[in-house]
């Protein structure tokens, strides 16, 4: 299937990890050199020990500061667990998802994670013993885009061009409608000057203590997994995952545990209309989670193709709960459950792909439309493959499209979508 390895994957800097063998080495051969020989210089037996020391180094092929895991070229011998679990195996759809949580959670008396992020003698960043300054340059020494497939620069790398929409890290802290009122807020965040950055919205540690900020959500089944080359057949909905999102605080002090429009009203509050709030002619009306339904894991959804039945489905992992048909003739009137009821956030806002037709007057999803992701085998000329529905799997980090619309009018595909007419055909 679907979805790349993380790339730009960054192990110990080939300097970090010398100096480190250095510094133990040379105390440890001393004293025994010293013991055999205590005539001996000690300035002799620490150059013969830094000039073993260094060729071992070469030899043993650290050829870079910097070595970025490619899953189309992986080590020889190493395993997406290696790297991603750190411990288990990758045999199985019920462990696959806590071991690849990597270096981000399952931590144990037999696991080696902690070394992935914190040098305990030899950090090169000021916080945290971690390998940069800010948050910013920690998360991305391993998901920086390094060829387009890992979450901010995905866009660049693959098309030249700058994104369209993306969270900006640590450049600001205001908020689009982020009062209540509908305007901008100023949030405490916590990059450099309050702005915003990875860990406001991703808890590191997968924390499942105090605060309650530090907890993750509920897993969800989402557009990308993380699989090995060639797994070709794998679905996302066999890996639902929690992202590593945080539980959210809600103005009423509660915390969101699925994700879903009450996730991203937890800062943009002006910008959803509940019942009772502002009228319609202002705010689009947002459906937030309310008896067990209507968040990212459990929306309505098309059940196929050129039909307007649906049914409960989650919006990850497919395209068919970015329509939603109604009555001909009547744009407001809705089928079933979803009568009177608004989209939530993310079926507006998310990855951009073709998605929205008409039959007998209503929106359906056309048969051209399906979800479909390919394992991409390069990254350059031959990119993008023309089927991928949607092309990018990065939301909601960086888009395409202006304000991470989810529609795209695409010459490549025999429809030219519509945003506002997936839902409603005039």
């Amino acid at each position: 299937m679907t979805h790349r390895p993380q790339a730009g994957r960054r192990f110990m800097p080939v300097k970090q990890v010398f100096c480190v063998a250095r510094d133990v080495l040379s105390g440890m051969i001393m004293r025994m050199a010293r013991a055999f020989r205590p005539s001996a210089s000690p300035g002799l037996v620490r150059a013969v020990i830094v000039t073993a020391v260094t060729v071992a180094a070469v030899m043993f092929g650290a050829a870079s500061e910097a070595v970025a895991y490619d899953p189309f070229d992986p080590p020889t011998g190493r395993t997406c667990a290696e790297c991603h679990g750190l411990e288990g195996t990758e045999a199985t759809t019920d462990t696959i998802a806590a071991t690849r949580k990597g270096p981000h959670g399952n931590y144990g008396l037999t696991t080696r994670k902690c070394a992935v992020c914190h040098s305990v003698h030899s950090a090169t960043g000021s916080i945290y013993l971690l390998p940069g300054n800010t948050i910013r340059e920690v998360c991305t020494s391993c998901h920086d885009g390094t060829g387009g497939r890992g979450v901010y620069g995905v866009i660049k790398a693959r098309t030249g061009d700058e994104p369209a929409a993306s969270h900006s890290i640590e450049v600001t802290r205001t908020i689009p409608g982020g009062d209540p009122a509908g305007g901008p807020r100023d949030g405490a965040f916590s990059g450099p000057g309050n702005t915003l950055t990875c860990v406001d919205c991703h808890s590191p540690h997968d924390a499942g203590t105090i605060p309650r900020s530090a907890q993750t959500v509920e897993p969800f089944v989402g557009d990308r997994i993380r699989a090995p080359a060639g797994s070709e057949t794998a679905t996302p909905g066999a890996l639902p995952t929690n992202r590593l999102l945080r539980r959210l605080e809600r103005a009423d002090g509660t915390f969101v545990e699925r994700y879903g429009s009450d996730w991203c009203a937890a800062c943009h509050r002006g910008w959803h209309l509940d019942a009772g709030a502002t009228p319609e002619t202002t705010r689009h009306p947002v459906a937030f989670e309310s008896g067990g339904n209507w968040y990212y894991d459990r929306v309505r959804v098309v059940t196929g193709t050129n039909t307007t039945e649906t049914a409960w489905g989650s919006l990850g992992g497919s395209n068919r709960g970015y329509v939603m048909p109604h009555e001909p003739g009547n744009m407001r009137a809705h089928y079933g459950e979803q009568r009177g009821v608004g989209p939530i956030c993310q079926q507006c806002h998310e990855d951009a792909r073709s998605v929205g037709g008409v039959l007998d007057g209503s929106p359906v999803l056309l048969p051209e439309q399906e979800f479909a992701v390919t394992f991409y085998p390069s990254i350059g000329a031959t990119e993008p493959v023309p089927h991928d529905n949607p092309r990018f799997q990065v939301f909601p980090h960086e888009s395409d499209q202006p304000v991470f619309r989810v529609t795209r009018s695409d010459p490549a595909l025999p429809v030219v979508d519509a945003f506002c007419t997936r839902c409603h055909t005039p």
